[in-house]
């Protein structure tokens, strides 16, 4: 009985921890039995592996790392081509503000911001010439040549440390220059601080100085000018590239750059323009990106679009050519049967889903797309607390017990986005931002309530009221509401105006804790259902934003938030001052709402001041599960992110007293949470 349990455990936590390392059950890498392709044929997975860069856009959990691990299994029997994978979030988060040379003051933020741009840039490129290497090794390419070829063994290794010593030399010559021009502005920059008295309080939270911003720019073009100056990435990697291409006689490199979007955009920026878009556009066609990132998060900068593919993973993005909603919703629910029949097969040989499960295969496999729109860590979610609750106790798992994890998941997880407010230091454009998008959702979802009044109470029609359309004018002010899992792009269509439109899906587990019944009608004269004017939200939308937020100019011009798309695409230039003044002058959206800025206020005067939001994370999690302990490895797989780095952040909240370390197994610590770390969180939640 414990055997079966702890295999179901297993086979839930497959789904969820799937990122960057290898999928092993039993000592074994099983990314070929369990891989699971959202379409038919591994029609995804095909055009990853085409010899051309890929962007796979998806939200987190769709299974972007398990894609590149599949393509990188494939890709060793195939003598054409050599593979390096590189974590880019692990890189950008471990990256450290490090300058040749000691610095006589402090350095200041934006300073430290930009040493780490540059030492994140120089260590990727590092990276992947080490990772080349051991690639080369690997997969014995050197083997299958070192007979017939003379000396290229030797060759190739010369080659890639003449790449590494080149790359060494850039970095201290960046630094030297990078040195000098910033110990002259921290020396002037501390005179003219010395003379300005600035307080941001509660109060005065917006407020900021032209010092800042001067800094700013002399930072980022000193970076550029140092980088510009000294590397030459044609020199120092391209040419070796094509040499070592020669030597080894292979056709392509395939590098791929997992948890891309997870840089900030000025970061994606600098690496985009330094180091993927040349070699993606004059190696000869040699180096070929596989890049994960997130939608509308990816800087495509000077990236040859002719040379590029896209390859999406979100419901309606993945499946739209079909242009049948019946058909993508077909198509969803069979690749949830093939996601849990491969994992059945690898964990529980010899189990039947009914053995687990009391409903029906195929209105289980429908659930669970209706719970996950086609993220398969979401279902993982799901079954591990099921597990809990369920299988622990030889029950099997019921549609209420599903509906019950559903909505633990949404309110542990995606609905711990909104509470960071409360939680971590923050600027107040973030925080306004945040603030301002849970106040449109808190909008939405009593919309859907009153919806869900007259269709059901009023009309006795016993229909759901999950899905609300919008105009596809405004479907960029809720990207980041669907990309942190509130709301899902469902389907195009027009609305009764003949309006082109977006039908947007609501989370199952927030329609539950809202007692919204979820789905979408599927008898033929229904099919128009969400069309019905009072899910058309165009008015809710605009009204927020409108009330909440206007454009402002520092010369004190005020413009209306409908006028932001016009003035996002001529670069936020304020036109009054551009007439009267004949110059240009940068406008900035401000949040105007007084019950939000109240709100920040609060949080500001009330913050437990965690310096990020995997500080937050990290608690939040060890506050959900505080009857167990859990080492490193064991939050990194909950939270998305290494151990290395969870064990950084930890001793900050073991600094203050919020986690202990409950025990000591060999070299690994055991993290809880303290007495006062939990009366902290649940105090402002």
């Amino acid at each position: 009985m414990m055997e079966t349990q702890n295999a179901f455990l297993m086979f839930a936590n497959s789904l969820k921890l799937i990122r960057r390392a290898e999928i092993e059950h039993e000592g074994e890498n099983i990314i070929d039995e369990i891989y699971t392709d959202l379409l038919p044929n591994e029609g995804i997975l095909q055009q990853v592996n085409l010899p051309r860069t890929s962007i796979l856009k998806g939200r987190k959990g769709t299974g972007k790392s398990t894609i590149f691990q599949k393509s990188i299994a494939d890709m060793k029997g195939n003598k054409d081509v050599i593979t390096v994978y590189i974590d880019v979030k692990t890189l950008f988060d471990s990256a450290t503000p490090t300058l040749s040379g000691t610095l006589t003051t402090e350095m200041s933020e934006e300073i430290k911001k930009y040493l780490i741009y540059k030492n994140f840039l120089f260590e990727v490129i590092k990276l992947a010439i080490e990772s080349f290497k051991s690639s080369i090794k690997s997969q014995n390419v050197l083997s299958r040549i070192a007979h017939s070829l003379n000396g290229t063994i030797i060759e190739v290794e010369e080659e890639l440390s003449e790449i590494l010593d080149n790359i060494n030399e850039v970095v201290k010559a960046v630094d030297a220059q990078l040195y000098t021009v910033i110990s002259k502005t921290e020396s002037s920059g501390q005179n003219e601080k010395a003379e300005i008295d600035v307080n941001i309080s509660s109060a005065s939270i917006g407020a900021s100085t032209e010092l800042s911003k001067t800094e700013e720019n002399i930072c980022k073009r000193e970076f550029s000018s140092a980088v510009l100056q000294y590397f030459d990435i044609k020199k120092c990697l391209i040419e070796s590239f094509l040499k070592i291409r020669d030597s080894l006689n292979v056709k392509y490199i395939y590098i791929y750059l997992d948890d891309y979007s997870e840089m900030d955009q000025e970061a994606q920026e600098i690496f985009m323009d330094w180091f993927v878009a040349p070699l993606n556009n004059v190696s000869d066609d040699f180096v070929k990106f596989k890049i994960a990132t997130y939608p509308s998060r990816f800087y495509y900068g000077r990236l040859d679009n002719q040379k590029i593919d896209e390859i999406n993973l979100d419901f309606y993005s993945a499946l739209y050519a079909y242009k049948n909603i019946t058909k993508m919703e077909e198509l969803s629910i069979d690749y949830v049967r093939r996601l849990l029949c491969n994992r059945f097969e690898v964990f529980l040989p010899g189990k039947k889903i009914s053995d687990y499960f009391d409903m029906k295969n195929e209105e289980l496999f429908e659930l669970l797309f209706d719970m996950s729109l086609n993220t398969p860590r979401t279902i993982g979610y799901i079954l591990g607390y099921c597990f809990a609750t369920h299988v622990t106790i030889g029950k099997k798992i019921t549609k209420a017990a599903l509906n019950m994890a559903a909505q633990k998941y949404f309110e542990d997880v995606t609905e711990q986005y909104f509470e960071k407010n409360r939680f971590v230091v923050q600027s107040f454009d973030e925080m306004s931002s945040l603030e301002n998008l849970k106040f449109l959702m808190e909008k939405i979802i009593k919309k859907e309530e009153e919806n869900d009044k007259q269709v059901n109470e009023v009309e006795k029609r016993n229909l759901p009221t999950s899905h609300f359309m919008v105009s596809n004018s405004l479907c960029s002010l809720l990207d980041s509401l669907e990309l942190n899992g509130y709301i899902t792009t469902y389907n195009k269509v027009n609305d009764k105006d003949n309006n082109p439109s977006t039908l947007y899906a609501m989370n199952y587990g927030m329609c539950q804790k809202s007692n919204l019944k979820f789905g979408r009608p599927k008898d033929t004269e229904l099919r128009k259902y969400y069309s019905e004017r009072k899910f058309l939200f165009n008015d809710l939308i605009k009204d927020h934003f409108n009330e909440s937020q206007e454009i402002r100019c520092p010369n004190g011009h005020i413009f209306p938030f409908e006028n932001y798309d016009a003035m996002k695409a001529y670069g936020m230039s304020c036109p009054k001052c551009s007439m009267q003044l004949h110059q240009y002058v940068e406008c900035k959206l401000e949040t105007t709402n007084k019950f939000i800025l109240d709100i920040i206020r609060d949080y500001v005067d009330k913050s437990l001041k965690l310096n990020d939001g995997l500080e937050y994370e990290i608690l939040n999690f060890l506050g959900n599960n505080r009857e167990g302990d859990f080492k490193a490895s064991m939050i990194a797989g909950e939270l998305d992110c290494t151990y290395q780095l969870i064990a950084k952040r930890a001793q900050k909240l073991i600094d203050r007293e919020l986690v202990y370390v409950s025990r000591n197994d060999g070299q690994r610590r055991y993290y809880k949470i303290s007495q006062y770390g939990l009366k902290e969180l649940e105090k402002r939640k």
